[in-house]
């Protein structure tokens, strides 16, 4: 994603999207590592992101929720725009680490 932004970013309309999974732990397997629940939100707060990460049962559920509380973000506020963008991303390819048991 570029550092430099020209135009205005337009989404059409405020929107919430969310993101669920569930895996199936590997026979043979436990979790050793998982990411931690977290909460972002932008400095004008008008984007945040929530990622959750859980295990039980031999199971690890996953759900990020990205909440756009505005539509039309401004060229000339788009340095605060990249680095939470930047930051949320680097968040969702957080991994998960399983060693044999």
């Amino acid at each position: 994603m570029s550092e430099i932004r020209n135009t205005d970013i337009d989404f059409g309309c405020p929107d919430i999207i969310s993101f669920i999974s569930t895996y199936k732990i590997p026979a043979g397997y436990k979790v050793d590592a998982l990411p931690k629940n977290i909460n972002i939100t932008m400095p004008d707060a008008s984007i945040s992101f929530r990622r959750f990460v859980a295990e039980q049962d031999g199971t690890i559920a996953v759900r990020y929720t990205i909440n756009y509380k505005k539509w039309l973000y401004f060229k000339e506020n788009y340095p605060d725009f990249h680095e939470f963008i930047k930051q949320m991303y680097q968040m969702m390819n957080e991994q998960i680490v399983l060693k044999k048991s």
